[in-house]
């Protein structure tokens, strides 16, 4: 499999947002419904675009079923528990990865960062000279 930026420059779109296979954009995924595909293109292998969407999309309907391990919720109390799954779902996701600048932060990839590693590996990344001495008084404690 090819990499994404060079299956969009050697196809005819200039953009790595969109499919290098059907040209297509997220946007344009749902709305529109011709399937006009370059064959010449599947040689680099399946667009990431369209996998990374679909999959997502379909564990996202698995989890939100989770509860109730049905594919259709037919009764009321299954709606319900579907509803208030996919409502927490979208919460965490939102909580957790929708990044905003804390104020003692400088951006949002610091906050990342803090929120990804453990504070040794983050310490363990600065300079030499930006690195907090720890006493061997401190590691003894």
């Amino acid at each position: 499999m090819v990499d994404g930026k060079i299956s969009s420059t050697l196809s005819q779109y200039d953009s790595t947002q969109k499919c290098y296979i059907c040209g297509k954009t997220p946007k344009k995924m749902n709305t529109d419904t011709t399937h006009a595909a370059n064959e010449d293109m599947y040689s680099f292998g399946i667009s990431p675009l369209h996998s990374w969407i679909r999959a997502y999309e379909c564990l996202l309907h698995i989890a939100y079923k989770r509860d109730i391990k049905t594919w259709q919720a037919r009764t009321k109390e299954d709606k319900e528990s579907v509803a208030s799954r996919k409502k927490h779902i979208q919460e965490r996701f939102f909580a957790e990865m929708v990044s905003a600048p804390l104020l003692s932060s400088k951006s949002i990839v610091q906050n990342r960062k803090r929120h990804a590693l453990p504070s040794e590996t983050i310490a363990l990344l600065k300079p030499p000279n930006m690195r907090k001495e720890t006493s061997s008084t401190e590691e003894d404690e």
